[in-house]
């Protein structure tokens, strides 16, 4: 750094980049006599040869004002002059708070900024803090020619934005010479004159531009003009010239009407309003404006009215243009970008339209989806703080982001994830937001230029399906017609193209031109005109004809949608009557063949499916299905609501979306309704009318039941009349609790005291309940007199538990106590059978504990007796030696099974096939052992063959706990050519196999696909109901198995509840239990009882454990990538907390996981341990495990 001290240097004006400094020099007289103080730096020889060039040159300030300075420059983008001026404090002042991380954070940024070195004008004066200073570097843009003809425009929309109109004509004026497009300039001339008042001139421009082409932009410009200067004859003269031409004739009916009211014109405004109501009966303005035209039919026009009258008039300008689609998404915005507060204040500034737009650009073509968000919530800032001035900008932001949300749908709809008729919504509203006014110079930015044609050839290729879309993006708009034109399906493709054109006119005459000029596509198209408006091709003879059958298709279209739209709204007046509905159901059925995209037709279906929910409502007279049917229709219509924001097109948005919303609002009206107009009906029985005198104390169970069709009782209570002779006292208040739903039946347990001397064996038990009403009424039932019966403890005879053996998950081998796998073993068995000597692999997988072994004996027990079989069960438990390799261990033992086997065969009369076995010393100091093995099983099969009696037996090895072999390799203990052993040992047919494991088995044959073969897998899971009802029910039978059952009530719905049909855990609550009714001497139990049961096994003395459900925990998979514990446990928690009153949603699984929640869940899932329901919700199937967490959190 340098002092400007007796020392000359070469400055370039043009690189001066501090304003402040700029504006000192602009009257500046000389250093003699006003001396600037600056900082800067150069470089030892400038251009001229004689002085040192100055390279970068800034005011001086003082060390606080350089580091605010050097902010500035970095927030507007000039990062060369932020660093260097940040070097110099660190320089003054190596401490200075903040000043190296600036210094890291704005060269990295340089590094990666593909703007280098010093930015434009223009380009700082969009990123300007202020509208004076943008203006300031607009006209340094201008003067210097720097992107002149976007400065010139900027420059003047500022001005106006700024209500300086007449400024901003002047800046246009003065530089129109040297502005390229001029009917842009003349656009925005026109736009300038309108807002400033100067009708005449914006006139003399609109006329000029109408000379070329009446567009409906071109003639909606002169109507306004026409009625701002309050001349409604041409006004409504233009605009009827407007309606012939246009298909959303709506905005304009009202404006016609306004011109009409004016000119006194009464009963044809009321026309046109009324013709409007009709198309849309919920338009608010258009019933104003019918009740003032009522008003000034009898009261004339009031200046008041007048000025009312007015306020209609803009209803075509910006915002009305775009769509209610757009609208939508504007309304649903939540600022994706911005800070809260400024969202919360909505106090939003230039800063978040350049920070956004920052955003957007800094993604270039990655995160379509996120690129789209940024650029709606700039848009949405515009339409809400109806800063419309600019409304290129607005247009400019609006079309970005649905042309990015459009590519984001259509990279999803490459692998399915959206349909195809998403795409084409999203690029069809970016198309007509591009092509509302192509004078409102959004075409100024050739990117978007570009953008528009590649949107448009996309959308013209979608026109024959996702697969057409080639993906280059240089084709043109005549290529992509042709190509498509040539597909077999020309009508469909058609059909597509047309509604692509009603929905945006981009482009028409040049795509009907090019129809028509190419004679074998102009074929094509007539003859499909022809077809659809059921004319003869002759009739289309020349170009305008053949435009104007276009338009008649196009006018086909709409009409079409015009009976779509009047059809659905009247659907959103759901009447809950069977005639009513049965009506809607028939209009809706037509309704469907005027629809193009077949995802707005699925939804019609949609829609018919709620109305049948709606008949189906209708049909029923009980409370419960009625509120289930609401409850379905409330869901539906949710569902159908979620799916239009996620793939939305036009109609699903525009019409769809609030009918459904009204359906649900009746709905849930009709619901309230229910509840609150009907009545419990609640009863009492009593579920088991004889108790164990064991003392003075008894717990009695009574059953409260609400009928069915009823609505829920609150505040449930049980009375007992405690009357003057009752040999009882009553010891303590009894509520249910909870409310009891409509068909609920619960037990309540009533202790009492018996106070009688005498011992009883009998007494009456008096006794009512209590309730409130949904309408807030206390209700009584009538006292029912129960008679309980006791008997004495000699009169209970003890019940033998055959639970007990098996509570340890030992193999079930009492064939009495061994229900539900018969079929499975019945399969597995002729399988082996029907494979005669070729080898047949089987894998018996499932949760560990879900009687897979046990399955196992009884299918070695049934084997064992077929004569054709030689059953080994080599065991790998009992390969324990450390110094021997695995593999010759594991081979070993099969090898001595074998011999075992043929010596048990010559004690039962089979012939001695004289096969010599090597000992293990032998065999184990082989150089390769596995030669031994083979030659073995060779001399088996050779001698087998030639005797009469082993000839036809086949060997089968059952092996249990296979899954072992997994975990021996994973952990490197067993090399993963043992697979490759394995499967040549299947190969050369020596036996068959049935292998047993727990679930990581299907991750092992994942891994060893090729080694494993083709094998029959049979999955072991819960006991179907009635064999899970046969196991809990048949073992403890009075009187045996044929005789009654110990089960009252609902005792067993709630064991299978609990075990969700475990053997393993049925076992362990059915020993509890039956040890309890020893203990308690009772003969019967309900589901009162079970509960006990539950809570003992959950925090009593003898609670169960963790160790009891790490079946459901683990899958047995140690490998590096398994699932831990730890994270399945958390999940399963998480559900457990979250499900006690309904499904667990996913999104309230928020514990903290290694692995991907969605990668447990999947696990968890397809072992059986929870249960997913719709909308991604999750329950743990075991009940008993689940109501274990929730108390061991």
């Amino acid at each position: 750094m340098y002092t400007l001290k007796h020392a000359d240097y070469f400055l370039r004006r043009q690189i001066i980049t501090d304003t402040n400094l700029l504006d000192k020099l602009t009257d500046w007289q000389g250093p003699d006599k006003t001396p600037i103080p600056v900082m800067f730096e150069s470089k030892p020889k400038g251009a001229s040869g004689k002085a040192p060039e100055i390279t970068l040159v800034y005011l001086h300030r003082p060390i606080d004002q350089l580091v605010t300075f050097a902010h500035s420059c970095a927030q507007i983008g000039d990062l060369s002059l932020a660093i260097a001026i940040i070097k110099q404090v660190i320089i003054y002042n190596p401490d200075y708070t903040g000043a190296k991380a600036a210094l890291d954070e704005w060269s990295a940024l340089e590094m990666e900024s593909s703007i280098k070195g010093r930015m434009s004008f223009f380009r700082r004066a969009k990123r300007a803090n202020s509208s004076e200073e943008a203006l300031r570097f607009y006209f340094l843009a201008i003067k210097h020619h720097d992107y002149f003809d976007s400065a010139v425009k900027d420059a003047a929309q500022l001005l106006a934005k700024m209500d300086r109109g007449r400024e901003a004509i002047e800046v246009l004026l003065a530089n129109r010479e040297r502005i390229k497009d001029q009917q842009r300039l003349n656009n925005l001339l026109t736009n300038i004159y309108m807002k400033i008042g100067d009708y005449d001139k914006a006139l003399e421009l609109l006329f000029k531009k109408a000379e070329e082409k009446r567009s409906i932009e071109t003639l909606r410009g002169i109507a306004t003009c026409y009625i701002r200067k309050e001349n409604y004859a041409k006004g409504e003269t233009t605009l009827k010239e407007i309606l012939e031409q246009v298909l959303d004739q709506q905005p304009y009916q009202k404006q016609l009407a306004v011109c009409l009211l004016q000119q006194q014109k009464y009963t044809e405004a009321e026309q046109v309003l009324q013709n409007l109501l009709n198309a849309t009966p919920d338009d608010s303005k258009a019933k104003a404006l019918l009740e003032r035209t009522k008003e000034a039919r009898i009261n004339g026009l009031s200046a008041l009215l007048h000025e009312q009258l007015l306020e209609n008039i803009d209803d075509t300008d910006m915002s009305s243009q775009i769509s209610n689609f757009a609208r939508f998404f504007l309304d649903r915005c939540d600022f994706k970008g911005v800070s809260p507060t400024k969202i919360q204040e909505r106090n939003f500034d230039n800063s978040d339209l350049k920070r956004l737009e920052g955003f957007a650009d800094q993604l270039g073509t990655k995160a379509p989806n996120e690129r789209a968000e940024f650029y709606l919530s700039a848009a949405s800032i515009l339409f809400l703080t109806r800063d419309l001035n600019d409304d290129n900008q607005f247009y400019r932001f609006l079309y970005r982001s649905f042309a990015s949300f459009g590519d984001a749908a259509f990279s999803d709809a490459t692998f399915e994830k959206k349909h195809i008729d998403t795409v084409r919504a999203w690029y069809s509203e970016a198309l007509n937001i591009y092509n509302i006014d192509q004078g409102n110079d959004i075409g100024k930015d050739d990117r978007d230029d570009k953008d528009a044609i590649r949107i448009l050839v996309r959308s013209i290729y979608l026109s024959s399906g996702m697969q057409s879309v080639p993906n280059q993006s240089s084709t043109s708009i005549e290529k992509a017609l042709e190509e498509i034109l040539n597909h077999d399906n020309s009508q469909k493709v058609l059909d597509n193209i047309a509604y692509l054109i009603l929905r945006s006119r981009l482009k028409k005459n040049h795509i009907l031109k090019y129809f028509y000029e190419e004679v074998s596509l102009r074929q094509i198209v007539t003859t499909y005109m022809s077809y659809r408006l059921g004319k003869s091709s002759n009739e289309i003879s020349t170009y305008e004809t053949f435009v104007k059958h276009w338009d008649m298709i196009l006018k086909q279209f709409h009409k079409n949608e015009e009976t779509v739209s009047t059809n659905v709204r009247l659907i959103g007046n759901l009447e809950f009557s069977l005639s009513w509905i049965e009506q809607a159901l028939s209009r809706l059925k037509s309704t469907k063949e005027h629809l193009i995209l077949k995802l707005e037709q699925q939804r019609i279906d949609r829609i018919q499916n709620i109305l049948d929910g709606a008949l189906s409502f209708c049909k029923e007279i009980g409370f419960e299905p009625k509120v289930h049917f609401c409850n379905q229709i409330d869901m539906h219509c949710q569902d159908l609501l979620d799916d239009i924001l996620r793939d939305p097109t036009k109609l699903s948005v525009e019409l769809f979306y609030p009918v459904v919303i009204q359906l649900q609002q009746k709905t849930q009206i009709k619901l309230k309704e229910i509840h609150d107009t009907s009545t419990p009906q609640i009863f009492l029985t009593l579920p088991l009318d004889s108790y164990p005198d064991m003392g003075k104390k008894i717990t009695i169970q009574i059953a409260i039941e609400n009928a069915l069709r009823c609505s829920p009782a609150e505040s449930v209570e049980l009375i007992v009349v405690e009357e003057e002779k009752s040999p009882f006292t009553v010891l303590g208040k009894t509520s249910l609790g909870s409310s009891l739903s409509s068909g609920d039946r619960k037990i309540v347990m009533i202790p009492i005291q018996i106070t009688a001397r005498k011992r009883l064996q009998a007494f009456s038990l008096p006794i009512f309940a209590q309730y409130v009403t949904r309408t807030k009424e206390i209700k009584k039932t009538p006292i029912e007199r129960f008679s309980i019966r006791l008997y004495s403890e000699q009169d209970f005879e003890p019940i033998h538990n055959p639970y007990r053996r098996f509570v340890s998950s030992g193999v079930v081998d009492d064939q009495n106590m061994f229900y539900g796998r018969s079929e499975l073993i019945e399969k597995v068995a002729n399988s082996i059978r029907e494979a005669g000597k070729r080898s047949k692999s089987i894998i018996i997988y499932g949760q560990k504990r879900a009687g897979k072994s046990s399955i196992l004996y009884h299918l070695k027990k049934q084997l064992s007796q077929e004569k054709g079989l030689l059953i080994l069960e080599p065991s790998l438990g009992s390969i324990i030696d450390e110094h021997v390799p695995f593999d010759y261990q594991f081979l070993w033992d099969i090898l001595t099974q074998l011999k075992w086997a043929l010596r048990v065969g010559v004690d039962k009369g089979y012939s001695d096939l004289k096969i010599t076995f090597v000992n293990a010393q032998e065999f184990y100091s082989h150089p390769s052992p596995k030669i031994i093995f083979n030659d073995t099983f060779r001399m088996f099969r050779y001698a087998a063959d030639r005797d009469p009696v082993w000839r036809d037996i086949h060997i089968v090895l059952m092996i249990d706990e296979f899954q072992y072999i997994y975990d021996q390799i994973v952990r490197d203990r067993l090399s993963v050519d043992f697979m490759k052993m394995w499967k040549s040992l299947l190969s050369a047919n020596f036996f068959s196999a049935v292998l047993v494991g727990q679930d990581v088995m299907t991750k092992f044959k994942q891994d060893f696909p090729n080694e494993f073969g083709t094998t029959e897998d049979e999955r072991v899971t819960y006991l179907k109901r009635v064999d899970a009802e046969k196991l809990i029910d048949e073992p403890i039978h009075i009187g045996g198995k044929d005789g009654e059952s110990r089960y009252k009530e609902q005792a067993i719905k709630r064991i299978l509840e609990l075990t969700a049909g475990s053997p393993f855990y049925i076992q362990i609550v059915c020993s509890r239990l039956v040890e309890y009714m020893n203990r308690e001497r009772i003969k019967y139990v309900t589901e009162a009882h079970v509960d006990q049961i539950k809570s003992d096994l959950i925090y009593g003395e003898d609670a169960l454990g963790i160790d009891k459900f790490d079946n459901l925990i683990n899958s047995g998979d140690t490998s590096k990538n398994a699932i831990s514990s730890d994270d399945a446990l958390n999940v399963m928690k998480a559900i457990a907390i979250n499900s006690q009153t309904k499904p667990c949603n996913k999104n309230l699984i928020t514990c903290s996981t290694h692995t991907n929640l969605e990668n447990i869940l999947d696990d968890l899932e397809k072992r059986d341990v929870i249960k997913k329901t719709a909308k991604e919700n999750y329950t743990l199937r075991v009940g008993l495990f689940k109501e274990w967490l929730i108390i061991h959190q």
